[in-house]
């Protein structure tokens, strides 16, 4: 994986959820390991979102129901759903309006030990 490609896909992912959604939101980060898969799991208890956002979320330019809180170029979660399949991983998004939205990301991880690189 390029470390550098999927802390931006994952910055871009939190930024959405923090900002989409009012200041007293809770927004959760869990990481699990499932087979040979890295399970990385966004929640918030935010607005959540309709079908049609859902559908279109991941699409270039799309700007959701919800944008009246924040703007942007509807770029963000697109450009995080590529930088997620160029390293072999998938995205996929559950909501619900006024109950929030899990963002699932799975990326291929390997069961050797790897030496942690300093920043």
């Amino acid at each position: 994986m390029d470390k550098r490609w999927i802390e931006r896909a994952v910055h871009n992912l939190l930024m959405n959820a923090i900002n989409h959604n009012p200041p007293d939101t809770l927004v959760q980060v869990q990481l699990t390991t499932e087979s040979n898969s890295c399970i990385l799991l966004i929640t918030d208890n935010g607005v959540g979102m309709d079908d049609e956002t859902i559908k279109n979320l991941f699409k270039r330019y799309y700007r959701g129901t919800n944008t009246e809180i924040s703007s942007g170029t509807g770029l963000g979660m697109a450009i995080a759903r590529d930088l997620i399949e160029a390293n072999g991983g998938t995205v996929s998004v559950e909501s619900q309006i006024k109950i929030g939205t899990t963002i699932k990301v799975q990326l291929p991880c390997s069961s050797e030990p790897h030496p942690v690189e300093d920043s």
